[in-house]
């Protein structure tokens, strides 16, 4: 069975702590926090160097490899930063390992020639419509949702432990 971590073979990650997991409350997606590992600053060993390598990638931006989190140190104690990821883990979970990193891909294409580029619109960026299901949203835009619900909640003022 793939447990989601097989072929990173980093050390020096973590697990989801308890008050993060309920801090967090219900997602909307099912997710099995067990499976995510998060790469955070003060990350050693060939985990820190990855989640160096992957931030450099990303512009500095938080990503979400399957069920890895990889967190810039700005984004540390961030909870709704951390829910949009973990949105991205339960996509991963919930679509499997080749439906999630096309889409994924895809998305980032778009969202890369909209900010360089303007051209299209934001894969964040969405209008909330009633009657419309939650998996209807794009790949992003249920992220952006998420991460918007839990700023607006005093259970984002939770802090994360320090590494």
């Amino acid at each position: 069975m793939d447990n989601g971590q097989r072929g990173m073979g980093m050390g020096d990650r973590r697990e989801l702590d308890r008050g993060e997991i309920e801090g967090l409350g219900v997602l909307p997606l099912a997710l099995d926090p067990g499976r995510v590992r998060i790469y955070r600053l003060g990350c050693g060993g060939t985990g820190g160097a990855f989640r160096k390598l992957v931030l450099r990638l990303s512009g500095g931006r938080a990503v979400a490899l399957g069920n890895h989190v990889f967190l810039p140190a700005r984004c540390e104690g961030d909870l709704a930063a951390l829910a949009h990821e973990l949105t991205h883990c339960a996509q991963y979970q919930a679509w499997g390992r080749w439906r999630y990193f096309t889409r994924g891909a895809a998305v980032q294409l778009r969202d890369l020639l909209h900010r360089r580029l303007g051209w299209g619109a934001s894969p964040y960026a969405y209008r909330l419509e009633d009657g419309k299901p939650f998996e209807a949203y794009g790949m992003e835009q249920q992220g952006q949702i998420v991460e918007d619900s839990v700023r607006t909640s005093s259970r984002a003022r939770y802090s994360a432990p320090s590494a």
